[in-house]
């Protein structure tokens, strides 16, 4: 009877501890400087949690050491739901590029929910002879080693998706890492690198001013907020995937009516024209997920993620 009347108070307290929080200001750690798409959707979640909950949530950012600082500060920070993380599907490269670091990303965080779903944008300088995907794998292979492609940083996503790339295509193309998208973009305008795989919510401004040439997106599917840009799978490299998206996560051993409450706010604020047309116009698709359906993408983005690390010997310098 008593472990009864222990179980009952059990879950009352956590009824309560759910209809009480959030009880003072929550943290959304962004593990980027202020600017950037992550930093871009950090804002639209906590403007709108802050609305529907009455309570304050604050973007932090913590940038660096690769993102992370911020992903083994919010790791470390106690789990009663007042520090949390957004972050990109490329932090599951972390077990693989940082092999040192004691974070184990299934372990030390619980998944709230998924929040954007995106692409990217495989573009070019305006003076590369190409208008598909088929046609920079003719490029490359005719001239191995020639064609040059700049990127965010290496292991970061748009590094990757072009590795995923190359392997397939089985080319070769020089790869120009930059500290940061902005200056990749300003050499590809310039015409000093030939292509990028880019964040479509970032290479969208430059491709309606006609300074940059989309070829295709990485997804299986074309992007709702670019319909009109075909996927390289369907241009020239049959079977190619590299999807991107950002979830939502807190500290391992959150309580679960806290994380309840925090996924049931997703799903509300997704469907909500004031959330999802400023995410459509920046090439982003608003998506929830259960917390567990996040762990399983989670997973499965370590393991392909180590796969194309190690068949293309990708290595932090």
């Amino acid at each position: 009877m008593r472990w009864m009347i222990g179980f009952l108070l059990m879950g009352f307290s956590l009824i309560a501890a759910a209809q009480a929080y959030p009880a003072k200001p929550v943290r959304i750690v962004v593990t980027a400087a202020p600017g950037g798409s992550d930093d871009f959707m950090g804002r639209i979640l906590a403007k709108q949690l802050t609305e529907s909950t009455g309570r304050q949530f604050l973007v932090e950012n913590r940038p660096g050491g690769g993102a992370v600082i911020g992903r083994q500060y919010v790791a470390r920070a106690a789990p009663d739901g007042y520090t949390l993380l957004i972050a990109g599907s490329a932090m599951a490269a972390l077990p693989t590029l940082y092999p040192t670091v004691k974070l184990d990303l299934l372990r030390d965080f619980t998944p709230i929910s998924l929040f954007a779903t995106y692409p990217l944008v495989l573009v070019v300088h305006p003076t590369v002879p190409a208008k598909t995907a088929k046609d920079i794998i003719a490029l490359a292979r005719k001239s191995p080693g020639k064609l040059s492609f700049g990127s965010s940083g290496i292991g970061q996503g748009p590094h990757l998706a072009a590795e995923l790339f190359k392997s397939m295509a089985k080319i070769d193309m020089l790869h120009v890492a930059y500290k940061g998208s902005g200056p990749g973009y300003v050499d590809l305008m310039a015409g000093r690198i030939d292509l990028s795989f880019g964040v479509i919510a970032a290479a969208m401004q430059y491709i309606k001013l006609g300074k940059l040439r989309p070829l295709g997106v990485t997804s299986a599917k074309r992007t709702a907020a670019a319909m009109t840009i075909p996927t390289i799978s369907e241009t020239g490299l049959p079977g190619y995937d590299f999807p991107s998206w950002m979830g939502f996560y807190g500290p391992a051993g959150m309580p679960e009516a806290v994380v309840a409450k925090l996924n049931a706010e997703v799903r509300k604020m997704i469907v909500l024209p004031e959330v999802r047309t400023p995410m459509l116009e920046t090439g982003l698709d608003p998506a929830a997920s259960s917390p567990e359906e996040l762990r399983d993408m989670l997973k499965a983005n370590i393991e392909k993620l180590e796969r194309i690390i190690t068949t293309q010997n990708i290595k932090l310098e």
